[in-house]
This record gives C-alpha cells, structure tokens and sequence, in this order.
C-alpha cells in the first residue's frame, strides 16, 4: 500500500489501496482514495456521501475473471440525471468521484467516466 500526500486538510492523506473491497460491504470514505476491483462473479458494494469538500474516489476494474459485474450504489445522485448506481462490467472500466456541496449537504459528483454504466 503507498501514501501520497496532497493538499488535503491536516492529517488528510490521499491513499491508494491496493486490495479492493469485499463485496457487499462499504466502500471507504475516512480519506480520498483509489480501489481496484479484482470482480469473480456479481458484486456489490454501497458508497456513503463524503466527509469533506474536495475529497476524491477512484474506482476502477484492474481484473475481471469468472464473469459479473460489481455495482456500487451511492447514498446521493452523482449527476445531475439522478443516477446513484455505478455498474462496473469491464476491465479499465473506471470513474472519479469529488465531493461537492449541494445546498449545505456533501454529496459526489461524477467528476470522469470511462465505461462505467450509469441509472
């Protein structure tokens, strides 16, 4: 696992994760981060809204074996379309989510896409 500092709030650090999560669990929010799915079958995963503005989320397939998707489910809409699903069904297939305020509420906002399905 490597640390990279960024200009984050004190003791904020950008982190890139190299295990990715286990479906059917939550995705990390604590700090900005990367995770690398490894999908073997249908997975899933749930995102919760930010904890501060700017923070940042990679997601991405690094290998897919066996079939299946994993599909993560946002607490808030990404977009402006209302979409909070984000279906990952290829290798490279990828997105970044940044943390904004709508109102006075933190929610991300798909920020880059690449084949990552949306609804």
């Amino acid at each position: 696992m490597t640390t990279r500092q960024s200009n984050f709030p004190t003791g904020i650090t950008s982190q890139v994760v190299g295990l990715p999560p286990a479906t059917a669990t939550a995705i990390s929010v604590i700090q900005s981060a990367s995770f690398q799915f490894a999908i073997v079958a249908a997975e899933t995963n749930t995102l919760a809204n930010p904890l501060f503005l700017g923070q940042e989320i990679g997601l991405n397939v690094a290998t897919l074996s066996g079939g299946g998707a994993r599909v993560v489910t946002c607490a808030s809409a990404v977009n402006q379309a209302g979409n909070t699903i984000l279906t990952f069904g290829a290798v490279a297939d990828c997105c970044i989510l940044r943390a904004v305020l709508k109102g006075t509420d933190l929610r991300w906002i798909l920020e880059f896409n690449d084949g990552v399905a949306l609804s």
